[in-house]
């Protein structure tokens, strides 16, 4: 099959694209996916991410199975125009129920007006590369819904008669997207879809998938006869031991491979609370020197351009807690592990938990708000490389990992409880070092836990009946058609 990717993030790297990696891969080692991934990753609609609109990242090098493309029609006149036409669009649909009917008239023009303009691109998109299926990735949740109901318009039209179409993935909806818009003190998105949200039609040539039970009953209120499949993410597997590759990383870094390395596996967004990571790493090195144990690093893995002005914020802070010596900003983790042109490695997900285990250290995930995250992936990225981990007490964390007895260090978003936490945590490195043998255990049933939690089975079902139906499709003799 031939597979494409849009997605809703306009960004090179995002926790979405990590888990698109592990299912591309398991098509792949199924047999069942083509080599390569054509993809629009959405910069030319996030306008909220300045530094990849509209075309992305200047010299970006994506894995050689990832094909980036860009929307041509955009003129580079017009860039400006269309980044405060798509902000101020999206400012209104937030408060869509609460505008007087000239002005709702007024945005329902607007939107069919950009509509045109994102219909022609995924049209031609859809022609040209004319993949089997499409993934496409938070589009549900209405940053741009222009973009939305083109897409809409344009597979209908390209999957009309033939088969294949849109696996609609969703693993943030309205509801549980809690992003505020400090600007106007309003949240970002409607708290739920309105006359302007495009919502996924029930078709032949749609699935709706989500990620986890919370989405799939908040789907159910929502205005359409299509109800999303409920389909956990997939986690990767983390293989024994570290190589050269993680060696020649460290000493760039000026890494001690005898220090603990502790690895924050967010973008650089404010609700994904790296400021609290901050912190907390902080208060771990300082109780670590208050009883001689090795000062642990701290890797975050995001990308300072996301959000330049948090990023101040960040470093500010670091220096602020004088952890400059151990806090490494990654810029970005790739999706495969990749050499520079000038020799330096970027490690990815995978390689960077195995550094992670190597050096008894941990994950540290500890989101800022409770209402953002549906799944947060960390506490299942610690366990599956059964490593320690800390995280924030969000909403879903007690409903998807607390249920499953998934053993984990927490304290609150606002801070209560920290300080307990950083000894709790100290001295769970302290036994993970020394390999603690019912620590080892714990660790042990935490990936158990996750594996039922994140099976693959269900995917290698949704993709062998993908398979199977572009399969019929071929085997159908000219006369029987």
């Amino acid at each position: 099959m031939k597979i494409g990717l849009i997605s809703g993030d306009g960004l090179p790297v995002s926790g979405l694209l990590t888990v698109f990696r592990n299912v591309f891969q398991l098509g792949r080692s199924m047999g069942l996916f083509d080599d390569v991934v054509v993809a629009d990753l959405g910069y030319s609609w996030r306008s909220d991410k300045a530094r990849f609109f509209p075309n992305g990242p200047k010299g970006y090098r994506y894995p050689p199975w990832l094909r980036s493309t860009i929307n041509n029609s955009i003129a580079r006149s017009t860039v400006a125009m269309l980044s405060a036409e798509l902000e101020d669009i999206r400012r209104c649909v937030t408060t869509f129920e609460e505008l007087d009917q000239p002005k709702r008239k007024s945005i329902v023009d607007r939107i069919e007006e950009l509509r045109k303009l994102y219909y022609d691109h995924f049209s031609s998109w859809l022609e040209r590369h004319e993949p089997d299926w499409v993934f496409a990735m938070n589009l549900t949740l209405p940053h741009a819904v222009s973009v939305t109901s083109a897409l809409y318009m344009a597979a209908d039209r390209h999957f009309s008669g033939r088969p294949g179409g849109l696996v609609v993935w969703d693993h943030d909806l309205c509801g549980s997207n809690g992003r505020w818009d400090a600007a106007v003190d309003r949240r970002f998105y409607p708290s739920v879809p309105n006359d302007v949200t495009p919502l996924p039609p029930e078709a032949p040539h749609i699935t709706w998938i989500v990620v986890s039970q919370a989405l799939a009953r908040e789907a159910e209120s929502y205005n359409t006869t299509a109800r999303p499949q409920v389909l956990a993410n997939l986690l990767p597997s983390v293989p024994p031991g570290i190589d050269q590759q993680h060696h020649r990383f460290a000493r760039q870094l000026e890494l001690n491979l005898e220090l603990p390395i502790l690895v924050c596996p967010v973008r650089i967004y404010r609700v994904k609370g790296v400021s609290q990571a901050l912190r907390f790493h902080a208060e771990v090195v300082n109780e670590c020197l208050g009883r001689s144990l090795p000062l642990p690093y701290l890797l975050v893995f995001g990308s300072l351009d996301e959000d330049p002005e948090y990023a101040d914020e960040l470093i500010g802070l670091r220096d602020e807690l004088g952890t400059e010596d151990y806090v490494r900003f990654l810029g970005g983790v790739p999706l495969e592990t990749m050499r520079e042109d000038n020799g330096d490695w970027r490690l990815d997900e995978v390689d960077l938990l195995r550094l992670a285990r190597a050096t008894n250290g941990g994950v540290v995930f500890t989101p800022s708000v409770s209402d953002f995250e549906t799944v947060g992936l960390g506490p299942g990225l610690a366990a599956a490389a059964e490593v320690p981990a800390v995280s924030t007490r969000y909403n879903a964390f007690d409903e998807v990992y607390g249920a499953a007895g998934v053993t984990c260090t927490t304290f609150e978003p606002n801070g209560t409880g920290v300080t307990k936490a950083v000894t709790e945590f100290v001295d769970v490195l302290a036994r993970f070092a020394r390999q603690d043998a019912d620590l080892i255990a714990d660790l042990k049933r935490n990936r158990q836990a996750v594996e039922a939690l994140f099976p693959a089975e269900p995917w290698r079902a949704l993709l062998a009946s993908m398979d199977g139906g572009i399969a019929e499709s071929a085997h159908v003799s000219p006369k029987s058609q």
